[in-house]
């Protein structure tokens, strides 16, 4: 059955969220549309002509939302819509993390927070965590983090369903993704993040700095400008800076050897507080369907 090169991008992008049972609405699958290779540039215009052409072939299935059927006995439609209510209701409970950073006098070290991962796509069941990126003034990230897991434990937000899943923190001169990280996954991590706190601009520049994900993700649209000026610069002490590198040092000994956090997930600039085996699976996942899809 003969495919064309605009199909396989549109059964790429179907396949990853397909992992997750997250069907996806024809302008979703234009936005998130994956690169493929040969494939120069899709047309916007013929997108319904080849997702027709997908559902006569019997390979997606439309109920006004498109998914693939053969992995799964469950009504899709109702889950996304059920899920989506959920991660609206967890989502709302983050407003308490903005109204926490916003009793700090003058907020200086913490400049953004952006909700990450199911909650922030839409797909979060109802005990799903809440997960959260945290931006930093520049020498703060490892004195801020103590701060705030302090203050996650203090409104019993540690634990059990909804809790703070503080997993992603960086420095507000240090966004960029380096190369190594780089990829399909930590692509769509980027322009999926729902800000819910930004004092200076940050999710433009979030944006900006990882401009890289239009390799990926093509159709997006970027503004690539960003006002420098906007950006506040919080002088640090040298006590201040000596003691967040102290703070650095003995953060990394417990993460590193009680939670097996790979070393090059911790950085004075950047931490990464997840294990990259769940990465490499939903990357092994996505592939596996989408050679199915291929095949059929």
């Amino acid at each position: 059955m003969a495919i064309s090169l605009f199909q396989k991008q549109i059964l790429a992008t179907v396949a990853y969220s397909a992992q997750f049972n997250f069907p996806l609405t024809a302008e979703e699958i234009w936005v998130r549309l994956m690169k493929v290779k040969g494939q120069n540039k899709s047309d916007k215009s013929s997108l319904n002509t080849e997702l027709f052409d997908l559902v006569k072939k019997k390979i997606l299935i439309k109920e006004g939302i498109y998914f693939y059927p053969h992995f799964v006995e469950i009504d899709l439609v109702s889950l996304r819509y059920e899920r989506g209510v959920s991660s609206q209701q967890i989502l709302e409970e983050s407003l308490e993390v903005v109204k926490l950073v916003k009793l700090v006098k003058e907020n200086s070290y913490i400049r953004g927070l952006a909700v990450t991962g199911s909650v922030a796509v839409g797909n979060a069941s109802d005990d799903e965590d809440l997960d959260i990126m945290v931006i930093t003034a520049p020498g703060t990230l490892w004195l801020v983090r103590i701060w705030l897991l302090w203050q996650r434990w203090r409104l019993g937000k540690r634990k059990g369903a909804h809790n703070w899943c503080l997993n992603v923190w960086l420095e507000q001169d240090s966004l960029e993704i380096e190369p190594k990280k780089r990829s399909i996954y930590m692509a769509y991590e980027v322009v999926q993040a729902k800000w819910i706190y930004d004092l200076e601009y940050i999710e433009n520049k979030w944006l900006a700095e990882n401009a890289w994900i239009k390799e990926f993700l093509p159709n997006l649209f970027i503004s690539e400008k960003v006002d420098q000026n906007s950006t506040k610069q919080t002088k640090m002490s040298l006590i201040f800076r000596l003691l967040n590198l102290v703070c650095y040092y003995i953060q990394i000994w417990y993460l590193r050897i009680k939670l097996r956090i790979p070393e090059e997930n911790l950085k004075k600039e950047q931490a990464f507080l997840h294990r990259n085996e769940s990465q490499d699976k939903i990357l092994s996942n996505f592939l596996l369907f989408w050679t199915r899809m291929l095949k059929i």
